[in-house]
């Protein structure tokens, strides 16, 4: 059993650096838990997570990853490459999101830790994402991101079903939020994209006509409900998979114009959106349900304002970048 949940617990986070690692060590650090933070990078900006201990993780030494897990009640597994890393170099892709998390969760169950948690991603299932999409539905996706990220998904599951370790796979839809510190870059992500384009130019380019449709999840609603899943038995499910979203789908271009909105509304200024009608004229448009009905019924499921997350991320942006 884990411990309950007003006792504290050991939480080992790696990629803690990054955007969502970032975020998540803060947010178990604000509930006094005590916190390991192992990323491949040298940090020397962390002022921003002080309390936490950091460790520099070499992922191709068993007998380190062996030792970073030792004595850790939780491992919350957000390091990764990212969908341009792994265009760039396939091979690297399966390396790190497949074979490194495989030997994680082995050390893991090895050295006793309680749960294994697996940041994977909603783009294994196809690509664009559309229709109705559930756990269940068939993961077809081939880019290099999508089937990395999948065969690490398989070797949790495995080391789940052979061992006493409760391992457990989120995959996550777009999650948006400002980061816990400046040397991160996140603005690839769509709505930080928009909100850095609005405070930095006065305005917003779309690439595409922006039909496209996609489930956004705030950053607070995520951390709201990895906070429960640290807490569900995922021994209890027969595959313990779950999709992580908002469970509803707004079009790129719908979220433009509700970040138009909240810059008009927070500064008092105008800003225009630029959207190309050549491409718009004769694009299908797809629809896509992004079903989180899994995490509903196990009572974690949490659904933020959308404009609180937007808000946010438009106020890091002009405090950093105007």
């Amino acid at each position: 059993m884990l411990h309950g949940k007003c006792e504290l617990m050991k939480i080992l986070i790696t990629g803690g650096t990054g955007f969502l690692g970032g975020r998540i060590v803060k947010h178990f650090l604000n509930q006094e838990h005590i916190i390991t933070l192992a990323s491949r990078t040298n940090a020397p900006y962390l002022e921003w997570c002080k309390g936490v201990r950091i460790v520099a993780a070499d992922w191709s030494d068993m007998e380190a990853i062996g030792s970073l897990c030792s004595g850790q009640d939780i491992i919350i597994h957000a390091a990764g490459m990212n969908a341009q890393e792994c265009i760039t170099n396939p091979a690297s892709a399966v390396y790190f999101n497949g074979v490194v998390t495989a030997q994680m969760a082995k050390a893991a169950a090895e050295n006793g830790v309680k749960k294994f948690i697996f940041l994977s991603t909603a783009h294994v299932y196809s690509a664009p994402l559309c229709g109705i999409v559930s756990e269940g539905t068939c993961a077809k996706n081939n880019h290099p991101y999508a089937f990395s990220k999948r065969a690490g998904e398989q070797a949790v599951l495995f080391v789940q079903q052979q061992n006493a370790m409760d391992g457990m796979v989120l995959r996550l839809s777009n999650v948006f939020g400002a980061p816990a510190h400046t040397n991160v870059n996140v603005w690839t992500l769509l709505v930080n994209d928009l909100c850095k384009q609005a405070v930095t130019s006065g305005k917003m380019t779309l690439n595409t006509a922006g039909i496209q449709y996609r489930d956004f999840l705030p950053m607070e609603s995520f951390l709201h409900i990895l906070s429960g899943i640290i807490y569900l038995n995922g021994k209890s499910y027969s595959e313990p998979v779950f999709n992580v979203g908002s469970g509803q789908s707004l079009t790129i271009l719908e979220m433009a114009q509700l970040i138009q909105i909240r810059y008009e509304n927070l500064f008092h200024d105008k800003i225009m959106l630029d959207v190309p009608k050549e491409v718009y004229e004769g694009s299908p448009v797809m629809s896509f349900n992004f079903l989180v009905d899994k995490i509903k019924k196990a009572g974690i499921f949490s659904s933020s304002e959308l404009t609180a997350a937007i808000d946010e991320v438009l106020i890091y942006c002009k405090k950093n970048f105007s």
